[in-house]
């Protein structure tokens, strides 16, 4: 099972620096307070060791950015594919996007966070003369590719914003203006291309454990060049991961969240979080953000559906996406109107298989219980890349390159859709429930390639940058009936607290 949000974490954290004694700290943030000093950088990374610790705190960073219910709120609630639950809509889902947004704040300052830290690893591996070319070449990958995913994510949320590549070591590297929208992906594609030259050859071992490959900057590349229109080479770039015949999709939908003590084959890149079974740690909440909890039967009967239950969920599946998704293997195991069983509250020794119908369509993608005791797996991954991604990214390159669907770009969706309808397993479905798809002009095929998007990757935060791309984000909020949504929200207001912050920064135009 892979790791996802949590919305009752909210771990605040700030970019931090040195000017001699000062640290500067983030208004309203818990600052991680780390304090350079002006000791020579080559002695500390005096070996690996304290390389990988440097590592280590860049990639908790990227824990901590993907796991908090911020992420699902800024990315699958605009996008119309998860909505807060209660009677009215979140700010999020209604497009009322606001310049002190808590979630845009914690947003920014952790990914500039991580990028900090991943710059400030840099900088040392750079000065250090006690480490082996190879080892710094291993180290200088991961922290490029971190660095630049962090920039993926911020030129998607924001568009251009400022451009750090050294750590901040004082006031004057803090307070920077926006670098353009180009400049930005330039710089990404720069550390992408670097770091899948130093990551190869492919490393398999760095690959169960979660860290990154030359394979997973390839992917992020691929995702880089459709974002920017770049059809050509994302579809060459996706062929490369494809063809490099390691990752594979798994014949059972259901397996790909399973939770487990390494990434399975599918998996390009995740956080990895190191797997408890039973993990019932308070802390680690993300997947209770969406699985349904308590409920009553009709003669007044307390149930739940794992233990200890917590009162939540906290958000739903938006109805109208619901109930338009066909009714596949897939489906099934990504959300539902129905519970197939059910525990009296308290007596978790004895589950009872009886359906149990809910008030609102909930997501089960990450629910993982065992039924004997009712205990919820949360010892989970947060999935990040998977090989699904990169096969209906290689059918829309294919389709947006050659005006119009090819050969392999049929074969590419064809697959995703074969195993929604869990075909070659015991549970495969009649093609007529999702057939196959042929004969479509380049418009109709963009059209569902989009929508499979939208229920592949459904609650994990991919269809907006996926709408984004094809200028598509607004429009499909106003069929969708948000009122509020405006061109100018196709990017989010640069929090207001930075922009006090920094004398520098400049407001998107809009807000």
């Amino acid at each position: 099972m892979k790791k996802l949000i949590s919305n009752n974490f909210r771990e605040k954290t700030g970019r931090y620096f040195l000017a001699a004694v000062c640290i500067m700290f983030l208004a309203g943030c818990k600052l991680e307070p780390t304090i350079y000093s002006n000791s020579a950088t080559d002695k500390y990374y005096s070996n690996e060791s304290e390389a990988n610790l440097g590592l280590n705190g860049v990639y908790q960073m990227y824990w901590n950015i993907y796991k908090p219910g911020y992420w699902h709120t800024m990315s699958d609630y605009t996008a119309g594919v998860s909505i807060n639950m209660g009677a009215t809509a979140t700010a999020y889902s209604a497009w009322d996007f606001t310049v002190d947004g808590q979630d845009e704040l914690l947003m920014w300052s952790s990914i500039f966070n991580a990028i900090n830290r991943a710059n400030t690893l840099l900088d040392g591996l750079e000065k250090s003369t006690l480490i082996t070319d190879a080892a710094k070449a291993r180290f200088n990958g991961q922290a490029r590719f971190l660095r630049a995913l962090g920039y993926f994510e911020l030129v998607k949320l924001w568009g251009g914003v400022p451009l750090h590549i050294k750590g901040t070591a004082s006031l004057a590297d803090v307070n920077l203006p926006r670098s353009s929208e180009a400049e930005v992906y330039k710089q990404i594609e720069t550390d992408l291309t670097t770091a899948a030259t130093e990551l190869s050859p492919f490393n398999e071992t760095d690959q169960s454990n979660g860290r990154v490959t030359s394979l997973a900057c390839l992917a992020v590349l691929a995702d880089i060049y459709a974002q920017q229109g770049k059809w050509a080479e994302a579809a060459a770039t996706a062929k490369q991961v494809i063809d490099a015949g390691y990752f594979q999709l798994l014949p059972d939908f259901h397996d790909i969240y399973r939770p487990g003590p390494s990434l399975n084959k599918e998996e390009i890149f995740s956080i990895v979080k190191a797997h408890q079974a039973g993990d019932v740690d308070a802390t680690n909440k993300e997947v209770r953000w969406f699985v349904p909890s308590r409920s009553t039967l009709s003669d007044g009967t307390a149930i739940a559906f794992f233990a200890p239950p917590f009162n939540g969920p906290n958000s739903q599946v938006v109805p109208d996406f619901f109930n338009s998704t066909p009714d596949t293997y897939r489906k099934y195991w990504t959300m539902r109107k129905e519970m197939p069983y059910y525990y009296v509250l308290g007596d978790y020794n004895n589950v009872h298989m009886t359906p149990v119908p809910l008030p609102n369509p909930l997501y089960v993608k990450f629910m993982y219980v065992n039924l004997t005791d009712g205990l919820l797996d949360r010892g989970v991954n947060m999935v990040i890349y998977r090989l699904a991604y990169m096969k209906l990214l290689y059918a829309e390159a294919l389709n947006e390159a050659n005006s119009g669907p090819t050969a392999e770009a049929y074969d590419a969706v064809n697959e995703i859709r074969r195993r929604a309808r869990a075909v070659g397993t015991a549970n495969e479905q009649p093609a007529g429930i999702l057939p196959d798809l042929a004969g479509l002009s380049q418009g109709a095929f963009r059209d569902s390639v989009l929508i499979e998007f939208k229920r592949e990757f459904a609650n994990e935060n991919k269809y907006r940058s996926v709408l984004l791309r094809h200028n598509l984000l607004v429009s499909d909020a106003i069929e969708r009936g948000v009122t509020a949504a405006k061109e100018y929200k196709k990017y989010f207001a640069i929090p207001s607290d930075e922009l006090a912050r920094n004398p520098n920064l400049t407001q998107n135009e809009g807000y």
